[in-house]
């Protein structure tokens, strides 16, 4: 029994979060990018300054 309440209690876990994130994001997928760009931007100068 504690199994299969584990499991719904995850699922449930989980539907909730997809809700809360499909408010957010937009703002999570902005933040996405913006740590992608600063991580590329810091590998690129890196790069530079190793050569």
């Amino acid at each position: 029994m504690s199994g299969s309440l584990k499991l719904l209690v995850a699922v449930i876990a989980l539907v909730l979060a997809i809700e809360y994130l499909k408010t957010i994001w937009p703002y999570l997928l902005a933040a996405a990018v913006i740590i992608t760009v600063i991580s590329v931007v810091v590998w690129w100068i890196r790069r530079r300054n190793t050569w």
